[in-house]
């Protein structure tokens, strides 16, 4: 069986994730965390899934809870 997430990227450089930002605010659009849902937070990150050209945007704490797990 394949692993379906062999294509995935969490792109955290913060002039790609800018410009992606920026670009889809021009269109009139809000990105909003796919983790916390909170539309008042700043996009950090990007998480891309490659093959299905899928991506998620995600704040430093939702970052921060991927990269090392639950924090309190």
């Amino acid at each position: 069986m394949r692993n379906m997430f062999t294509d995935v990227a969490l792109i955290q450089n913060r002039q790609i994730v800018t410009k992606t930002v920026t670009q889809i605010s021009s269109q009139g659009r809000l990105l909003i965390c796919h983790g916390c849902d909170n539309c008042e937070v700043l996009i950090m990150a990007l998480l891309v899934l490659g093959e299905a050209d899928q991506a998620w945007a995600l704040c430093d704490s939702c970052v921060r809870k991927i990269l090392y797990g639950a924090i309190t």
